[in-house]
C-alpha cells in the first residue's frame, strides 16, 4: 500500500512517500505515523537522505528520490 504525508509542504520539506507491504498494519497505526511525521516537520525536525530513525517499532531510512520533490521511506 502506498502513503504520502500532505502537510510537510507546508513548512519547506518535501513530502515523505512510503510502501507499506504488511497488510497487518492497522491503517489507524498508519494514520498515526503520518501524522506524528507531520507534526515533527512542523516541529522543526528535518529529515535527511540516508538518514536511519525509529519511529515507534519502525525502523526507518530515508532515501531522496531527485525527480520528486518528497522522500522515500523504507520501513524494516
Amino acid at each position: 500500500m502506498e502513503f504520502r504525508t500532505s502537510l510537510c509542504h507546508l513548512y519547506k520539506n518535501p513530502e515523505l512517500h512510503f510502501t507499506i507491504k504488511s497488510k497487518s498494519i492497522p491503517k489507524e497505526d498508519i494514520d498515526w505515523l503520518i501524522s506524528h511525521i507531520e507534526s515533527e516537520v512542523k516541529n522543526g525536525i528535518t529529515y535527511k537522505p540516508d538518514q536511519i530513525v525509529q519511529i515507534a517499532i519502525w525502523f526507518v531510512k530515508y532515501s531522496a528520490m531527485k525527480a520528486e520533490n518528497y522522500f522515500c521511506m523504507n520501513l524494516t
